[in-house]
């Protein structure tokens, strides 16, 4: 999400971050947990020391914890393919 702003921004294109319209403590856990809005941003503002306290703020109100960037989903499943094809073609062969 932040690249995607900071992109943006390289590219002279006017972006107001989804955090920026958020008034309540709710609407940014929502965020977080929806994955619209950066966690480390809801830390800083919502004024928390680290990741555990969000995580906690999050499981109060019953929402799940952030999910990774989708980006960075497909770079781990690319990268663990090869070794999961590995050890199927391995227990195939056994």
């Amino acid at each position: 999400m932040i690249c995607a702003f900071f992109d943006a921004q390289r590219k002279g294109v006017s972006v107001t971050r989804p955090i920026e319209k958020m008034r309540t403590t709710t609407q940014i856990l929502e965020g977080v947990a929806s994955g619209i809005v950066d966690p480390d941003e809801a830390i800083e503002a919502l004024h928390m020391n680290n990741r555990a306290e969000l995580l906690n703020a999050l499981a109060d109100r019953h929402l799940p914890p952030p999910k990774p960037p989708k980006e960075q989903v497909e770079a781990e499943l690319a990268a663990a393919m090869p070794l999961l094809l590995r050890m199927e073609a391995a227990i195939r062969g056994s």
